[in-house]
């Protein structure tokens, strides 16, 4: 408690307390200064007595309590207030004398607060001293120090500091990275070299070492070190580290910096050199200046130069700098090339454009060349650094534009040994060589070289003691994959027609490429071609049939069609019998679908024109079966047209008949066609029949076809059938029509039932309201040309319901038979339908005029019945 009123009537004094607050306290009862007093705010204003009889309270204090640091760290306070710097200083070693370690840091708190904040009047000494002493308790004050340092131009020990700090790898106290302290220090010795450079500092090895470790600032480290040694005069020295830079740098963008800043020191030279050859140091002259600036910008030659001329002594000096900026000036493309080439060796466009720099320097040229093809590494760039077989393939075309083939082919020799990775590179090789050998005209080189290119490898192994060559092995294998290279044997097989002495050996060649199996369906047809050219026909033929053994569908399309078409031409109809075998091996060998058409077309004109018609009707026969299926009506339509002009009328209903039926499934044999071009085929049909007055066949036709019509959909089928009656029919077929249109509907769905009767009514009422003389008919409906009527009505397929009559299959054959249960009624009347319940193949329709026309429900009974009598009629 008393060292607490000491304490805060020591404070009070020296913020101007009278001294008789310090006597008041009972620790200095013994003290009296008569109640002096002083106005005032600090100890500037207090009286020297007093500011010594507080100093002497301060030191009874620390004498009677030396274990408190807080008396000691208020002592020092005071005396530095006091600016009894000295005095401050050995009080501070006495407390620190006194105080254990662990309190050190509370005395040293005001005395280094005190000199950071007065460093400009405070001795160096003084400052260097007091913080080396700290910073061995409070490493963290490092940062405070070099600030310190710095602002009193102390920057050799600030340096010193920094390069301490980096080489224990701790910028935690800092509170900033190992990079940013790197460059803080690079900066430093940049910008005050001289300071620096009197401790014992190895400047070169700081600033090379920050370029090993931060490569995102090569190009600033390299351009602050040039800068050290040009501040310090040493100007050769810092030319070497630009150079060196240069050559090391592996980005554009570092390259940029230190070009920029070499290209800049070196004019800032010459411009001081020109000054200083001119002689004429008077800077007053400013009119002279702006006189000179003026015809500078008007295009007059700078007056520097034109003085610097004048001045022989130092005219070598001044031409030596010029020649070596514009050298500077001239080396930047190369010198970009090699920053690129460093970044990626493995580029060859790169490579290519540094031969073009070097045009007109052929020695730079073969020795660019000579390190291109020794460095580049095949695949180990990217897609765009190109491939090595680029670089030896412009390599020697380089030596054959000079004229100096026995280079080239050196070059290619080379190359041709070269470990390529891929067969296509080195069949590049060996063609780029015989197409240079071709333009030479030495004919007999070139086709010497593609016999030796596709001569096929013997087995080899290279072996080295006990170990085997791997290396050569693989080179072996390489090489003979390009061996089998089809723009090798292209190039050969063209070598062999233009140049070989016999037709021998061209023929050995292309037979040697058909026996190793290299050959395509194009070199088939070359072969087959040149023999056809010389007359062998039959070799010809020969050809085309290992053609078509060799490859498979569709590849050999092209090779089929030419044999036939050869072979038509060259025995024209002599020999069917074998054209046919032909064509049936051509078909039968897996001919696609979608290929077939062409074939049987031909096969059909051929019998038409030197065979026989029936054969033709059935190569038409089998081609509407076997051609693709959206294809089967174009060949029916066809089948049709053809059998009515060479077999008349009957054969073409024939046609069109076993047609729709194979759709229908009456007949079994084949695959349909898709129900529209079914209807499609139909129309025809009946157009056919009508343009020959047959009006009953063409609605037999519409009815026959009327089962795959949906009404909602194949609107133009019923309204040509609609138009059909409205012409030709009368009340009665016009009504059946009608009735078929509900059933067929009915089948399709009950909504297409519905709306299939609702138009149906509406389409009666309008049929006979535009057609007044329509009257009841009392024919009876007419299938194929028998009149209904007997126990029997023939037809191939089913044509509608007939009131009376069940269509099945019986004794008769395929037809209507008429309904026992009719029979034995006796009834001599038109027979109607008997109950569903009796006979289940039977429609109950109602064919009168009556109003079930409009019911609905009926129409849907009988949508079912159909469903019924379709299925069984699918299944007989």
């Amino acid at each position: 408690m008393l060292l607490a009123e000491f304490t805060a009537a020591l404070r009070s004094l020296r913020h101007g307390a009278p001294l008789s607050v310090l006597c008041s306290s009972p620790s200095l009862s013994s003290t009296s200064h008569g109640g002096a007093s002083t106005e005032g705010s600090g100890l500037d204003s207090v009286l020297d007595p007093e500011v010594e009889a507080l100093n002497s309270l301060y030191e009874r204090a620390v004498t009677n309590l030396p274990k408190m640091p807080v008396m000691w760290a208020e002592y020092i306070a005071t005396l530095l207030e006091q600016h009894q710097i000295q005095k401050a200083r050995t009080t501070l070693n006495r407390a620190l004398q006194a105080l254990p370690i662990t309190l050190h840091s509370q005395v040293w708190e005001p005395f280094l607060t005190y000199i950071h904040k007065h460093a400009d009047s405070v001795p160096v000494g003084t400052l260097i001293l007091a913080y080396s002493r700290a910073m061995q308790l409070q490493p963290n004050k490092v940062d405070e120090y070099i600030s310190t340092l710095q602002s009193r131009g102390v920057y050799d020990e600030a340096a010193r500091l920094l390069g301490n700090v980096l080489d224990k790898q701790d910028s935690s106290s800092l509170g900033k990275s190992q990079h940013d302290l790197w460059l803080e220090l690079c900066n430093l010795i940049t910008s005050h070299p001289t300071s620096v450079g009197r401790q014992a500092l190895n400047v070169d090895a700081i600033f090379r070492g920050g370029i090993e470790r931060f490569q995102s600032d090569v190009g600033r480290l390299w351009t602050a070190l040039a800068d050290y040694y040009i501040r310090r005069g040493l100007y050769e020295q810092a030319r070497d580290v630009y150079d060196e830079a240069l050559e090391s740098v592996r980005t554009v963008r570092d390259f940029s910096l230190v070009f920029d800043a070499l290209a800049q020191f070196e004019e800032s030279v010459l411009r001081a050199k020109m000054e200083e050859a001119d002689g004429d140091n008077n800077d007053d002259d400013e009119q002279r200046l702006q006189t000179e600036t003026d015809a500078v910008a008007a295009g007059a030659p700078d007056p520097l130069l034109v003085r610097a001329a004048k001045s022989p002594s130092a005219l070598s000096d001044l031409d030596l700098r010029l020649a070596r900026l514009e050298h500077l000036m001239a080396r930047r493309p190369l010198l970009v090339s090699s920053v690129r080439l460093r970044q990626n060796p493995n580029s060859v466009p790169e490579w290519l454009k540094r031969v073009e720099l070097y045009e007109g320097d052929i020695r730079s040229q073969v020795s660019t060349y000579d390190e291109a093809v020794s460095t580049v590494v095949e695949g180990a760039g990217g897609k765009d650094d190109g491939r090595p077989v680029e670089l030896w393939v412009s390599y020697a075309q380089f030596h054959e534009q000079r004229g100096d083939v026995k280079k080239a082919r050196e070059t290619f020799e080379r190359a041709a040994r070269s470990p390529f990775k891929r067969a296509e590179d080195c069949a590049t090789v060996w063609c780029e060589r015989i197409e240079m050998e071709l333009r030479q005209k030495c004919y007999e080189d070139a086709l010497s070289l593609s016999r030796r290119a596709t001569k096929a490898p013997t087995p080899r192994h290279v072996v080295i003691g006990d170990a085997m060559d791997h290396d050569g092995e693989e080179n072996h294998d390489v090489a003979g994959a390009a061996a089998r290279s089809q723009r090798l044997w292209d190039l050969r097989c063209d070598l062999e027609e233009s140049l070989a002495d016999s037709l021998d050996d061209v023929r050995a060649a292309y037979d040697d490429r058909l026996a190793r199996k290299l050959a395509t369906p194009q070199t088939v047809l070359n072969y087959a071609l040149l023999l056809w050219e010389k007359a062998f026909f039959e070799e010809a033929f020969r050809i085309y049939e290992r053609g078509v053994s060799l490859f498979n569908w569709p590849n050999c399309v092209e090779i089929w069609r030419t044999y036939l078409s050869k072979f038509h031409e060259r025995y024209e109809g002599r020999k069917m019998e074998r054209l046919r075998d032909l064509y049936d091996q051509c078909l039968s060998s897996g001919c696609p679908q979608d290929l077939s058409r062409a074939f049987f077309v031909d096969l059909a004109r051929l019998e038409e024109e030197h065979g026989l018609a029936r054969r033709a009707m059935d190569v038409y026969d089998k081609a509407s079966s076997r051609v693709k299926r959206d294809e089967r009506r174009g060949i029916i339509e066809l089948y049709a047209e053809r059998a009515r002009t060479l077999f008349g009328i009957d054969k073409a209903r024939d046609v069109y008949q076993r047609s729709v039926n194979r759709d229908l499934g009456v007949d079994a044999s084949g695959v349909g066609l898709p129900d529209e071009d079914t209807l499609a085929l139909c129309v025809r049909w009946a157009s056919l029949e009508l343009s020959l007055g047959e009006v009953d066949r063409t609605r037999a036709i519409y009815s026959h076809a009327a089962q795959l019509a949906d009404p909602g959909k194949a609107t133009s089928f019923w309204t040509a059938w609609s138009e059909f009656e409205v012409r030709h029919g009368d009340e009665a077929t016009f009504r059946e029509m009608l009735r078929i249109k509900r059933s067929v509907a009915a089948a399709f769905g009950p909504e297409n039932a519905i709306a299939a009767a609702a138009a149906a009514a509406a389409s009666g009422a309008a049929a006979t309201e535009a057609l007044p003389g329509f009257v009841a008919s009392t024919q009876q409906p007419i299938v194929g040309n028998t009149i209904s009527g007997g126990d029997f009505m023939p037809s191939a397929s089913f044509a509608g319901a007939r009131p009376g009559y069940v269509f099945r299959t019986g004794k008769s054959g395929v037809g209507y038979y008429l309904d026992p249960t009719q029979a034995k009624s006796g009834g001599t009347a038109r027979p109607r339908a008997p109950p569903a319940t009796k006979n289940a193949e039977e429609i109950d329709l109602d064919l009168d005029d009556d109003d079930d026309d409009n019911d609905v429900q009926a129409v849907l009974d009988a949508a079912a019945s159909a469903k019924e009598r379709f299925k069984r009629a699918r299944v007989e």
